[in-house]
């Protein structure tokens, strides 16, 4: 069982986006002990006894990021902590086992970060107190031993022999020692029998190096590893950075899987107290394949059984020199394997096993194979700590944003705030500003011709009432659907006078989408509309679909549809997300969009690459000098004002952002204008948190509306930050989108920061109604993505100005 795929709910809107270049209607967008080590990779390896872990929390791909303070389990090596105090504006969070001090960016101007405007609203969290005992302290230990131990298993059976002194509860990761009180001497001097060995004494020194406040970021640390502790003694599993319970697993006999329900926690100091959060999570597993072994903190994965091998093997150790596994096991670990007869276990290496240089296969003994566990009291492993968590979930306040009004044709319209999409209200609506198609074209097979033309004639009856005049277009019927037939009819049809290019597909064949979108967007610019066929099939949907294409169109040859009020003058915004290039291995795309005009409703666009570990501020600060002078080109004025949503930056990123990317930004200005100053302010957006908010109403709880904000209680006092619920939610639970200001000189008040973030979030022409983030963003996602999955090249500057990737 591998457990790939994530079971845990997400949010899903009603209704559908536009049509077009989709193949089908999409939803809203956005919408215990710890284990002896292993030894030496060799040719051949030996894997330790099992504790119950799993590899999967090394694997790499499409998981949740994890929280800052969200640690590794209890086994993960302390010894790499930086344990110095730095005072009340650090926090420490784990990088690879390491803990480092969080990066303090709350602008010093904000000495309140709370907004005014709305309606306050009672919300319920996901997180719950953490209480200490008056006057608690956390000690901790360097501890050395002489003469020296190597192996860590050893190093805990030694310290196991002063349980007198040292008392329980402790946490011990083979060097570094927590103790919740205080040894009688700062360097304290023991000495222990050797368990191999009992004419050898091991003297062991604990030497007291820091006496740790409960806020201190190495305390709160510890905090997360004795909860990780305590899922371990109520029998739950790690697998991957969280951990689920077998016991309360599901099965489903017909599709052989079984789905564990479990927890994702973590234990942070917020803006007045130290919070667990916790969310539901399930894991899906597959119970007819190989068997997964959770395994000294790693899942291997039992790729053979070697019938010619058995526990007197023997492998390569780290020296060099040779070993038999069963003396390999007796004499790091104590463990007498009893079945010399039974074949070894077969796991081959993964990728990032090559990397790390363990290039030969490990080799698993089957009877030290099962899970182990304590049975210890939960309750007396955190009292023994003095820590003490609440049974109610933490009690907030929110603000419900006021709704904007929506401006299209001759005035404004509202929409219903607790539904914050508005397509029944715009029909029959003039968009704001619209393009006549005077000269296109349509591309389609035989066979689905009388689709092309039903097509036709229906956005020729939609259109007009948008505003929108459409002509006739040239029809061109390929003879068959091959890829080069699409390619001959574009080189054959596109003049420069082209507006647009609609090419009906009988399939949604990647191959062929994206071939005729390189030749659209790089070798023949002009935009284009991509129709898989069977989207025009049911004709009772028709005028749907082609009234969200006509839209989708409009916005293609630089038009725009609706607005919202926003009263900034000079004002740019800009969106940057980025996507890893699906075909070019360790290469990703940058999309970068910025706002023209002072509606913020027409944009120019811009791409760059970026390697792995290359600092993605090469790329952007020609892209962001270029659309400075295009805003330019269009205003006859530079912005006054910039604000910057960065998407796409993870938690290990955000220094890369604050040291590299911003004052790289900040010279684009001096290379337009020596004198050439506007206000800056650079916001981080995060959509992978686990933070969630439920309103209350009586005795239930429901989603909060949309424009519901928080900025108190669960955002952090290092940051300038807030969440904020933008889109509506009608199944499972709606996850809000966090934004930390890393920069600011824009003199925006926090409330003027919220309300702009949220008439943003109301400007995505592929919906009718609020998204998750806001536009720029979702438009540099789209164009990254675009880029990244089927361009893989720079698109031609003749689309800049234009949003043809939507």
């Amino acid at each position: 069982m591998s457990g790939r795929a994530r079971g845990r709910a997400r949010g899903r809107a009603r209704g559908a986006t536009a049509g077009g270049d989709q193949a089908a209607p999409a939803v809203r967008p956005g919408a215990g002990a710890a284990a002896a080590p292993a030894p030496p990779p060799s040719q051949q390896q030996v894997a330790p006894p099992m504790s119950g872990n799993g590899r999967a929390s090394h694997r790499g791909g499409a998981v949740m990021e994890q929280r800052p303070g969200a640690v590794q389990p209890p086994t993960a090596q302390l010894a790499a902590m930086s344990m110095g105090e730095r005072g009340t504006q650090e926090r420490g969070r784990r990088r690879g086992g390491v803990i480092v001090q969080e990066i303090f960016t709350r602008p010093e101007h904000i000495t309140d970060k709370r907004g005014t405007s709305g309606n306050p609203i009672p919300l319920t969290t996901n997180c719950f107190h953490l209480d200490t005992k008056p006057g608690f302290n956390m000690y901790q230990y360097h501890v050395t031993f002489n003469p020296d131990i190597q192996n860590k298993g050893m190093r805990m059976r030694l310290i196991k022999q002063h349980n007198e002194l040292l008392r329980q509860p402790r946490a011990f990761d083979g060097m570094i020692l927590f103790l919740p009180h205080r040894l009688p001497k700062d360097t304290t001097e023991v000495y222990s029998k050797h368990p191999g060995d009992d004419s050898v004494n091991v003297q062991i020194t604990f030497k007291l190096t820091n006496e740790l406040p409960p806020t201190s970021y190495v305390t709160i640390q510890m905090y997360n590893v004795i909860f990780r502790r305590v899922l371990n003694i109520i029998n739950m599993k790690q697998i991957g950075r969280h951990y689920y319970s077998p016991d309360q697993g599901v099965t489903i006999p017909q599709h052989k899987l079984e789905v564990w329900p479990g927890f994702i926690t973590s234990i942070l100091k917020y803006e007045s107290s130290v919070l667990l959060m916790a969310d539901i999570s399930h894991k899906l597993l597959r119970t007819n394949t190989v068997l997964d072994i959770m395994y000294n903190n790693r899942t291997y994965r039992i790729d053979d059984i070697d019938w010619n091998m058995n526990p007197e093997s023997g492998f390569k150790s780290r020296d060099g020199s040779e070993m038999k596994f069963v003396d390999y096991y007796l004499k790091a670990h104590n463990i007498k394997i009893t079945d010399m007869a039974q074949p070894l276990l077969m796991s081959r290496p993964k990728k990032r096993d090559l990397r790390r240089g363990m290039e030969g296969n490990f080799y698993l003994v089957p009877e030290l194979c099962t899970l182990t566990g304590n049975n210890p009291e939960v309750v007396t492993e955190v009292g023994g700590w003095g820590l003490k968590f609440s049974s109610q979930l933490l009690q907030l306040q929110g603000r419900v944003l006021p709704p904007e009004k929506i401006l299209q044709g001759t005035g404004f319209y509202n929409y219903k705030p607790a539904d914050a999409e508005w397509s029944r209200e715009m029909r029959g609506q003039k968009l704001v500003s619209s393009i006549a198609l005077q000269v296109w074209c349509v591309i389609v097979t035989k066979r689905d011709a009388p689709k092309a033309f039903d097509f036709i004639d229906t956005l020729a009856r939609v259109a007009p009432p948008m505003g929108i005049n459409v002509a006739k277009p040239q029809v061109c019927q390929l003879q068959n659907d091959h890829t080069q037939a699409f390619l001959r009819a574009l080189k054959d049809l596109v003049t420069r006078d082209t507006q647009l290019v609609v090419c009906i597909l009988p399939s949604n064949r990647k191959d062929t989408y994206d071939a005729v979108k390189k030749h659209c967007c790089i070798d023949t610019p002009v935009p284009s509309q991509v129709i898989v066929a069977r989207t025009l099939m049911k004709k009772q949907m028709l005028m749907s679909v082609c009234t969200k294409i006509a839209i989708q169109l409009n916005c293609k040859l630089g038009g725009e549809v609706w607005a919202v009020e926003i009263p900034l003058r000079d004002l740019m915004v800009v969106g940057i997300d980025t996507y890893h290039d699906s075909v070019k291995k360790g290469r990703s795309v940058a999309g970068l969009v910025c706002s023209l005009n002072k509606q913020c409703t027409r944009y120019y666009s811009r791409v760059c690459f970026q390697q792995t570990h290359e600092e993605l501020v090469n790329g952007l600060k020609p892209n962001f000098t270029a659309a400075l002078k295009k805003y330019y080109e269009v205003n006859k004025s530079l912005p006054a004002r910039i604000v910057i949503f960065r998407d796409g930056v993870g938690d290990g990123q955000l220094a890369a952002v604050l040291e590299h990317e911003i004052p790289q930004l900040v010279k684009c200005f001096k290379d337009i204008d020596a004198e050439y100053t506007p206000r800056l302010a650079v916001v981080i957006v995060k959509k992978r948190i686990n933070i969630r908010f439920f309103a209350r109403a009586g005795n239930s709880q429901a989603n909060p509306p949309p424009g519901t904000c928080v900025d108190q209680e669960v955002t952090r006092p290092e940051w300038y930050d807030f969440f904020l619920v933008s889109q509506s939610v009608r199944q499972g639970t709606v996850t809000p989108t966090h934004y930390n200001v890393v920069y600011d000189n824009s003199g925006m008040k926090p409330d003027h920061m919220q309300r702009l973030t949220y008439k943003l979030c109301h400007l995505y022409y592929n919906w009718p109604g609020t998204i998750r983030v806001p536009a720029p963003c979702q438009y540099a996602h789209k164009l990254a993505f675009l880029v990244g999955q089927s361009l893989h090249k720079d698109p031609d500057l003749a689309l800049a100005d234009k949003l043809f990737f939507l």
